[in-house]
């Protein structure tokens, strides 16, 4: 049986809320004509939002409560976690009609967890709230919201959809700050920027999670996305001559000097450290302060045709919100650099696969290894 005492609550509301925009006009007629006017119009909106916000929450209520007490029935006559009768992604998308603010959804999705014994329910919120607000679901982030969920902790979850709300609501601002121009959906992400894998509820840090500009290098004119010295018309001197940065086409062999000019420059005796991921087969560069870094996984070598290197950025920003009031927020910019194909690769796809390994992961480590300017790590890189 469906309960009307969230409507009657509703209602007793909005006679109090009435009742006090009553008491706010009496008062307001005793001031002068133009400061009764203001008063009044400032009373009636704050009653109107009022009103919105408790019939809201009456509708949401009345909209949870059925399958709640279903829920409750069923297992007390089973014994047992019933199987809820709707579509998990279906209601986190009705409630979100309901009242689009994820935070205030959390009391509904704990009641509901708790009933149908579903502890993924918050990691469908954030992925659902995610895909609404920012651009493609990335295998990092469908981890994170897995996870996060399997946690089961509700002071991290009221953490985390918090933050994802602040910088939904902020995204605008802080891009702003980046570019100066308005970017593509899609190129917007959000990002945990430690290893997921570690995440617990004692050392989970709601301002790691930080916006993510993801771009491809591109000299056409007004889509340039400079990182620091690097942009589409960089050059950097080798042994062997100068060659662009954008669709690298020298001689393979020098890629380590291009590892190197993208992380400090023309500066050949600035210190950064390597990180080998041999069982990923994978490496990872940072400069000495580890705010600019590269990353080669066999994601950017595994397609010989759409060879890439992905340079990151992190970025701060100082803005202002919608209030007036500033923040500083760490950005994470990810510049993801065209190779052409070397033109001395096997044809074989194995074959290619290992010369790209060769090539792209080994050579800069053992170019690199004795340099005392140089640290190797070797190590997960995630």
């Amino acid at each position: 049986m469906i309960s009307f005492a969230p409507l009657r609550v509703a209602a007793c509301c909005l006679s109090l809320l009435l009742a006090t925009n009553a008491v706010a006009q009496t008062k307001g007629l005793r001031r002068s004509g133009r400061q009764a006017l203001k008063a009044g119009e400032q009373a009636s909106g704050q009653v109107a939002k009022n009103v919105r916000a408790a019939t809201r929450q009456a509708e949401l209520t009345a909209k949870v409560a059925p399958a709640v007490q279903a829920a409750r029935i069923n297992r007390t006559h089973h014994h047992k976690y019933p199987s809820p009768p709707w579509i998990p992604e279906t209601k986190i998308q009705e409630l979100l009609k309901i009242q689009p603010n994820p935070s205030l959804l959390l009391p509904n999705i704990w009641e509901l967890q708790s009933q149908y014994g579903n502890r993924n329910m918050f990691g469908l919120l954030s992925l659902r709230f995610y895909v609404q607000e920012f651009g493609l679901l990335t295998p990092h982030l469908n981890k994170l919201f897995k996870h996060v969920a399997h946690l089961n902790d509700k002071g991290v979850e009221t953490r985390f959809i918090a933050r994802m709300r602040f910088l939904a609501q902020n995204k605008k601002h802080i891009l702003r700050e980046i570019s100066g121009r308005t970017l593509p959906k899609d190129n917007i992400r959000i990002r945990y920027t430690e290893d997921v894998d570690k995440l617990t509820v004692q050392n989970f840090n709601a301002r790691k999670l930080v916006l993510s500009v993801e771009q491809r290098m591109n000299p056409a004119e007004g889509k340039d996305f400079p990182v620091r010295h690097v942009n589409a018309r960089s050059v950097f001197e080798t042994p062997g001559g100068q060659f662009a940065v954008y669709q690298y086409a020298g001689p393979i062999d020098l890629t380590p000097n291009l590892y190197r000019y993208l992380l400090n420059n023309t500066d050949k005796r600035a210190p950064f450290t390597i990180v080998f991921d041999e069982q990923a087969k994978s490496l990872a560069m940072y400069n000495e302060d580890k705010t600019l870094w590269l990353r080669i996984t066999p994601h950017e070598y595994e397609n010989p045709k759409k060879l890439h290197i992905h340079l990151n950025e992190q970025r701060t920003v100082t803005f202002t919100d919608e209030a007036g009031h500033p923040h500083t927020e760490t950005v994470n910019i990810n510049l993801s650099i065209p190779l052409l194909t070397p033109e001395n690769m096997p044809s074989y796809p194995k074959a290619a696969q290992q010369f790209l390994y060769d090539k792209l992961v080994l050579l800069p480590v053992k170019n690199f290894q004795g340099n005392r300017r140089v640290t190797i790590e070797r190590r997960a890189i995630f």
